[in-house]
């Protein structure tokens, strides 16, 4: 090749510094989204009116009511005493004016398990209530639920999932069209390890400030760990459902508090 074809050929190419713009510009749009989706995903589960969170709550139990869910075969006396139990507990963050529901269902796919939706209804299953052996592992439970629905861990789960179709129908107003795919979302999310510890770190600071060991959760989840290994329930189908992972990070991060 003439010296003349090889400058011809080195002048067709690009200069360094626009391809250096436009790695530069790759790298800008793959962390906003992977910086400023949870960000605004977060804003938008913020901001939905309750009436919405509510009426999502609530078809995302007539779901899970019709596929997984059973009747509760808890004596009714029993049922009360916990949720009294829980009543009493003195809750952090924007829990005091968030109102919880404990409603308790059997299962025999989901054996032992708690979730929490966002409206703050919080579904136990018999099978928790039966390996739990002490009443103050369940409140643990159920303080840890109190965390994701705190933090807004399942609205902000379904939003981050599917950001455009929701911020188009959130700004549009049209609330029919997020009511109805949430539920199936919701039920098809799951949180990520950050979620979990976070709300790890909620139901710690929830059971300090009622006198109640923090060993009380890292014992259950622990029990919890070992009776899924003999149990179907990992291969559940339905991701928000699978029992919160007892990593030994997690136990580790809860015994140390």
């Amino acid at each position: 090749m003439s010296e003349t074809a090889r400058s011809a050929q080195w002048d067709a190419r690009p200069p360094w510094w626009m391809m250096a713009a436009g790695v530069g510009f790759l790298l800008a749009i793959v962390g906003a989204y992977r910086y400023g989706t949870p960000v605004v995903a977060g804003f938008v589960a913020d901001h939905l009116p309750p009436a919405i969170v509510e009426t999502l709550s609530e078809g995302t139990l007539q779901a899970l009511d019709s596929q997984v869910l059973g009747p509760s075969a808890l004596p009714a006396a029993r049922q009360s005493e916990l949720v009294a139990a829980f009543s009493r507990l003195r809750l952090p963050g924007r829990a005091a004016g968030q109102q919880y529901r404990i409603v308790f269902r059997s299962s025999a796919e989901l054996g032992a398990n708690a979730m929490a939706l966002p409206s703050g209804t919080i579904v136990v299953t018999d099978g928790l209530v039966t390996l739990a052996g002490d009443d103050r592992e369940i409140m643990a439970v159920l303080a840890h639920e109190a965390g994701h629905v705190d933090h807004r861990h399942g609205l902000r789960s379904i939003v981050q999932g599917s950001l455009v179709s929701w911020l188009f129908a959130w700004v549009a107003g049209d609330a029919g069209s997020l009511l109805a795919t949430a539920p199936a979302a919701l039920l098809q999310a799951k949180y990520s390890r950050d979620l979990e510890r976070e709300a790890d770190d909620y139901a710690a600071d929830a059971l300090r400030a009622n006198d109640i060991s923090v060993a009380h959760l890292a014992s259950f989840l622990d029990r919890l760990d070992a009776a899924i290994d003999k149990s179907s329930i990992a291969g559940s189908t339905l991701p928000y459902l699978s029992t919160h992972p007892a990593t030994q990070e997690r136990l580790d991060r809860l015994r140390s508090q």
